[in-house]
């Protein structure tokens, strides 16, 4: 029997009378508890979702400090560097919780439709952009209609395609047409993903010096590479925020940014290398990575020898000591990862873990039937972790006769020959496991087409039909199968295997309280003080 993480984001909200009636919330499934419509609902890693209480003393004064700088303040492009202020300066349709249920944001309520052609939305009338002007439908039409442009939608554009068109009815009120039927939890990762912006302002070069939505902070100043000044928002939706002011230090390396944190000048450090993590876990409090928001992978291509032999891909399986990586490379942040979910997707199972865990012996077995015991391993020369990684798995396999010739790439090379899939085997990222299995196909190990894995673009059928299975499907029972096909198929055709979870550390003074990121590592800071 299958040992599966239970996955509860299953609600929706629902807009009851549409026209001017009082908006009912319920769940779709019986037992399910309702989504909160508190703005100020930020968890707490690990924590559930609270109300605002009342506080009393206030800091002034958050001073955080990264060796990242912030380029610019477009919520389009959702880039490791524009994360860190990604939730402090913007407001969102939908947030989710630590349990990936959908929180009600900048929306009173949405409703799909029966067929789940249509998402009807429901806009709060008290959104006040940091320009002054109040939100309107026209706004949130203008921005799913940038995020659905491909050469203006960034990271938001690939999961924008399921729309057909979408249009405002009524004021307040946004109608959004799919392609196809759609499955909730497809729609709700597309509402979670969507920013609100003044239209006026929504535009890559207009966000690209000066943020234009409705955060719990509004950009004061900033002096690129140097620093950057937030102050609380007076007119943020959300209430009233815990510390005023969030100054951000930008430091030329991570030994000054640690060093700036261990002698107290820093309150709050980003993405603090997991060595320094774990010298510093004594004294400071952290915050890791949202499981499966960022998955390593070994990608390994089918159309390059000899990693065109299914057998020879498979052993690969049983080579990666994903334990040893965890704790002699990552220092015991991450964690280990078998398939490439997070441990709250649907798709996760633990029964898995032992079809691909680490057995040379099984490895040796399967690398019988290779004709060629040798093939190379691209890596990026400027990533310590992953070349340390594949020099872990190179030394297991040259211990049962297999040559992995480590070749490293600038970054710029590395990222081309990534996408290109020009390569035998490589260490990438994949983002959004723990989101809606469909969204995985952004990634390009795992398009349906045009894929650079598999000979004419194409992947196997299995994991076509999959996909599309899960894109449109509602029924439980069908879902829960194309899991298990889709599981199947990646284990066996052996291009995608999961190695570990990419940590991505926080690290923070112990009487700072209410620090939180959210499923995909941003910060929140609206309930942080001292």
């Amino acid at each position: 029997m299958n040992n599966r993480t239970k996955f509860t984001r299953r609600r929706v909200i629902s807009l009851g009378a549409l026209l001017g009636g009082a908006v009912v919330v319920g769940p779709l499934v019986s037992g399910c508890s309702t989504p909160t419509t508190d703005s100020g609902r930020s968890p707490e890693a690990g924590g559930a979702t609270t109300s605002r209480e009342p506080s009393g003393a206030k800091s002034e004064v958050i001073t955080m400090g990264s060796a990242v700088d912030v380029l610019n303040f477009d919520p389009y492009a959702q880039t490791t560097n524009a994360i860190i202020v990604l939730r402090l300066l913007n407001a969102w349709l939908l947030t989710y919780d630590e349990d990936l249920n959908p929180q009600l944001d900048t929306l009173a309520g949405y409703e799909l439709s029966d067929d789940r052609t249509t998402c009807t939305l429901k806009l709060r009338d008290d959104v006040v952009f940091t320009t002054g002007k109040t939100m309107t439908a026209e706004d949130v039409v203008f921005a799913f209609e940038r995020a659905m442009n491909p050469e203006t939608g960034f990271n938001l554009a690939s999961p924008s395609q399921i729309i057909e068109s979408v249009s405002s009815p009524e004021p307040l009120l946004v109608e959004l047409k799919f392609k196809g039927p759609t499955s909730q939890t497809l729609v709700e990762d597309l509402l979670v993903g969507q920013p609100v912006v003044d239209k006026d302002h929504n535009s890559a070069e207009g966000l690209a010096t000066t943020p234009a939505s409705a955060g719990p902070y509004r950009l004061v100043s900033r002096t690129a590479g140097q620093s950057l000044t937030l102050e609380a928002n007076p007119d943020w939706y959300g209430g009233e925020v815990e510390t005023q002011r969030i100054e951000l230090r930008i430091f030329t390396d991570t030994r000054a940014l640690t060093s700036g944190l261990e002698s107290g000048a820093l309150d709050l450090a980003v993405y603090v290398p997991p060595r320094d993590g774990q010298r510093l876990q004594e004294k400071f409090e952290y915050l890791d990575s949202y499981p499966g928001s960022a998955t390593m992978l070994l990608r390994v291509s089918a159309i390059t020898p000899p990693f065109d032999q299914k057998s020879l891909r498979q052993a690969l399986w049983h080579s990666v000591n994903r334990d040893r990586i965890v704790e002699e490379v990552l220092f015991g942040f991450g964690g280990a990862a078998a398939l490439p979910w997070g441990p709250n997707s649907p798709a996760q199972d633990d029964s898995y873990d032992d079809r691909v865990q680490y057995d040379l012996e099984a490895a040796k077995a399967l690398l019988e039937d290779v004709s060629v015991a040798a093939g190379a391993a691209m890596v990026n020369g400027s990533d310590p972790i992953s070349i340390s990684v594949m020099q872990i798995i190179q030394a297991d396999l040259a211990s049962i006769g297999f040559d992995l010739q480590i070749e490293q790439v600038d970054a710029a090379t590395f990222q081309d020959r990534l996408v290109a899939g020009d390569f035998g085997v490589v260490l990438g990222q994949m983002g959004g496991g723990q989101l809606s299995l469909p969204r995985i196909t952004q990634n390009s190990l795992f398009r349906l087409s045009n894929n650079p894995l598999w000979p004419d673009g194409v992947p196997p059928q299995a994991y076509v039909e999959a996909i599309e299975t899960l894109t449109s499907e509602q029924d439980e029972k069908a879902r829960q199968a194309a899991f298990d096909q889709l599981n199947d198929v990646i284990v066996d055709e052996a291009w995608a295997i999961g190695t570990y979870y990419v940590p991505q550390l926080y690290m923070f003074k112990p009487e700072l309280k209410g620090v939180a990121r959210d499923h995909q590592n941003a910060l929140v800071l609206d309930k942080a003080s001292f």
